[in-house]
């Protein structure tokens, strides 16, 4: 991989956390009272997270600190599922003010690799009550590759099955996740894993 090619990667990988926060940013405008609930954080430290797992890391840690009780396991679990060869993160975290425990609540991680083909990946957890004692959740974790997106696609349905094409980008069923391939040049190519947890029947 050039370093042109990891660039251009990279730049793609900025432009959908960008959107990512753009649309945030909308969420907080139409409720300025969420927008407290980022102040004065982040939930860790890069030195108190960076075993390389998630194993031992408390990734609801703040969450709980603010009131949030029902889903704490659930982003636990999402949160460990993310972590595949990390080597260092630092997470910040997002919750109703107001009701801490009866809505939507979040994390999300920058993420650094020791590999130079990806150095850095990003992961968001959300998850909420499903009001019968449960909790939903859902992961979405992105992540540049130095290989083309055919080389990849075709990687992936050595174990997955193409679900179809959206506009031009390949969804895959992953063993637990659904994969987008977007092209980020005719070189490489951007990751975006989604893994849907829900709550079980009451």
């Amino acid at each position: 991989m050039t370093m042109k090619q990891l660039k251009l990667a990279m730049l793609t990988l900025a432009a959908a956390m960008l959107l990512l926060l753009a649309s945030l940013g909308g969420l907080l405008l139409l409720n300025p009272r969420i927008a407290e609930s980022w102040a004065g954080q982040p939930s860790g430290t890069p030195e108190s997270a960076h075993a390389g797992t998630a194993k031992g890391f408390a990734f609801s840690k703040r969450l709980s600190e603010s009131g949030v009780k029902s889903c704490l396991a659930r982003i636990d679990d999402l949160g460990r599922g993310v972590m595949g060869g990390v080597s260092n993160f630092f997470p910040a975290s997002n919750w109703n003010v107001d009701a801490p425990d009866s809505h939507l609540a979040s994390v999300v991680l920058g993420q650094k690799y020791n590999n130079a083909n990806v150095p850095f990946g990003f992961a968001s957890l959300f998850a909420a009550p499903d009001g019968h004692g449960g909790c939903d959740g859902v992961s979405v974790q992105v992540l540049p590759s130095p290989n083309d997106c055919m080389t990849v696609r075709q990687d992936l349905l050595k174990r997955g099955k193409l679900i179809g094409d959206l506009a031009g980008v390949p969804l895959i069923q992953d063993i637990g996740s659904q994969v987008a391939l977007v092209a980020a040049s005719a070189n490489t190519c951007v990751m975006v894993s989604i893994h849907i947890a829900f709550a079980a029947k009451p």
